[in-house]
């Protein structure tokens, strides 16, 4: 799904005002950057945002006043970094093995914040570092980087669950490392 300048124009997304949200400010600001990019890389010139500044960009949550729905923001985000890194954006570092389950052994559900479920993370984490022993063996692997690219565990509310952002950023290093 391609992402144009004038599809981050025409953005808009759900305020939220009884729920955590991203600050709206900091949203468009953000947003205005990576319509930039995204106007430079259609001219043929090499934007100044990569894959790896949009994968990594937090933005400051609100709770009990208006922000962005952050469902959709980290969804348009993720439809734009892919587009991004695509072009002329720098594809995710590699990761072995080791390095995931190093990484998984950090991740600690967080209280009453959105998240993905803990227990489907470590599932697929765990299948991920599998996948990654067996093509670092030589050996073709059962879960591929086209898997991983379409897995994503379950959103929990209201209930502890696992940074997005943090096991997104893990997925795609675990993609490049396995289309390596």
């Amino acid at each position: 799904m391609q992402v144009s300048a004038a599809d981050v124009r025409a953005v808009r997304f759900q305020a939220t005002k009884f729920r955590e949200g991203y600050e709206q400010q900091e949203v468009d600001d953000f947003l205005d950057r990576l319509q930039a990019a995204f106007t430079t890389l259609e001219a043929g010139g090499v934007p100044d945002l990569t894959a790896d500044e949009i994968l990594n960009t937090t933005f400051a949550a609100t709770k009990y006043r208006e922000g962005y729905d952050q469902d959709e923001v980290d969804d348009f985000l993720d439809r734009a970094m892919v587009a991004l890194g695509g072009g002329a954006g720098r594809k995710a570092a590699p990761l072995d093995a080791p390095g995931l389950r190093a990484a998984l052994a950090d991740l600690r559900p967080r209280r009453l914040r959105p998240g993905y479920d803990p227990a489907e993370v470590d599932e697929l984490l765990t299948s991920a570092a599998y996948a990654l022993q067996m093509h670092a063996s030589g050996s073709r692997p059962s879960l591929g980087a086209d898997d991983v690219a379409r897995a994503r565990p379950a959103k929990r509310w209201w209930r502890p669950g696992v940074d997005r952002r943090a096991v997104d950023q893990l997925l795609a290093r675990v993609e490049s490392s396995l289309r390596d």
